[in-house]
């Protein structure tokens, strides 16, 4: 995550103002949770914040469609046919 910017950043956009390799603000995931984490945790660590972020998001979007636009919810393609 970019600790001086947002956590939502990449490490490219986090990065962008920094010298070549010498970006202290990006912070990998593992450093964080798990600071002394190493090998396979590092990659374990990462992998499982990815996954919920994910998930969390998804979930999020899902859930305000269907408490604030229920109208918006599925395909849509039903309501294309309609329209066309």
């Amino acid at each position: 995550h970019c600790a001086e910017r947002g956590w939502w950043l990449t490490r490219h956009v986090c990065c962008k103002d920094a010298m070549a390799g010498k970006c202290t603000a990006f912070k990998p995931w593992h450093t964080v949770l798990i600071p002394t984490a190493g090998g396979q945790e590092k990659l374990l660590v990462s992998f499982l914040c990815y996954i919920t972020i994910s998930v969390v998001m998804a979930t999020l979007a899902s859930t305000l469609v269907v408490s604030l636009a229920p109208y918006a919810a599925g395909s849509g393609i039903s309501e294309m046919k309609v329209v066309l």
